[in-house]
């Protein structure tokens, strides 16, 4: 059987999702067909995803909706979709998703990514999600955030931390606490609970998201947050992490 996703539901329109959530829900659809048919016949139809990934070029005469069954198996009970970006880390179900990640993903442009200096063997990634998340998580308080960071240098080799966050509150935060070893892309960035993904035209932000994501995933610890591109980043370098933990859990 071939599927298809178009991202139809009306929580993944881009008017409503971030374009970590879009990807992150088409990953688990992605997933959901290969258990329902045990196979990678699926064809990604969302520009948004299809300009950075290359995606299978698949045809078919038909296609099966597999976005619409897949919400009607999830919201009866039916289908186990409880990994996700709103709870702690799932080893083995994040890893199965990284599976299914890299048989339909791969980075358009990928010289782009590799030729980043900001990671190194003793770096610690560090993905704080500001702006307008705290209306559906409670973010991590500054002195949890604190004792988490040092927590990683007390028992790991590191020496730099690359930070990712949308929130300019946290980087500079950061930047206060621990100077020069904080290593970071320099992009959009928001402030006073104003998210950069709601621009009309975010081609821009979703690229500098990704590339976050990807350097994130190539860091050998990780400390992440309740968030999308906290989960796009446990996706890709799951099998790479030494250490992860959630901000969000007690020390």
């Amino acid at each position: 059987m071939t599927s298809i996703y178009k991202s139809n539901s009306p929580s993944m329109k881009k008017e409503v999702a971030g374009f970590g959530a879009i990807l992150n829900n088409c990953i688990n659809v992605c997933s959901y067909h290969f258990d329902k048919f045990g196979n990678y016949k699926i064809k990604i139809d969302v520009d948004e995803i299809n300009k950075i990934f290359n995606t299978p070029d698949i045809t078919s005469e038909s296609y099966y909706d597999i976005e619409t069954d897949f919400n009607n198996f999830v919201l009866s009970g039916l289908y186990d979709n409880s990994s996700n970006a709103h709870v702690i880390c799932d080893y083995k179900k994040v890893l199965r998703k990284n599976l299914v990640f890299e048989k339909l993903f791969s980075l358009k442009h990928f010289h782009d990514y590799e030729s980043n200096r900001l990671i190194s063997s003793k770096t610690l990634g560090v993905h704080l999600r500001g702006t307008d998340k705290h209306n559906e998580v409670p973010p991590a308080e500054p002195n949890q955030i604190i004792k988490h960071i040092k927590r990683m240098f007390n028992i790991h080799d590191i020496d730099n931390i690359f930070i990712s966050t949308d929130d300019i509150f946290f980087r500079d935060f950061l930047i206060s606490e621990f100077g020069e070893i904080i290593r970071f892309n320099n992009h959009t960035i928001g402030s006073k609970n104003k998210p950069v993904h709601f621009i009309k035209n975010r081609s821009i932000i979703n690229k500098e998201m990704i590339k976050d994501v990807y350097f994130l995933s190539q860091c050998p610890y990780f400390l992440y947050c309740f968030s999308n591109v906290s989960y796009l980043a446990l996706t890709m370098g799951i099998k790479r992490f030494k250490t992860i933990k959630c901000f969000n859990e007690d020390i």
